[in-house]
């Protein structure tokens, strides 16, 4: 059990990890899109 235990926490922490970068990756594309656009 604990073991499994351990694997859906590092799992957890993965995917929380991922969607991390994804917000900052779009956040980057929306920043970069607007400054294009005014530039």
């Amino acid at each position: 059990m604990k073991k499994r235990r351990i694997l859906n926490a590092t799992s957890a922490l993965f995917l929380f990890a991922m969607g991390e970068m994804v917000i900052v990756y779009l956040t980057i594309l929306l920043m970069g899109t607007f400054l294009l656009r005014y530039m």
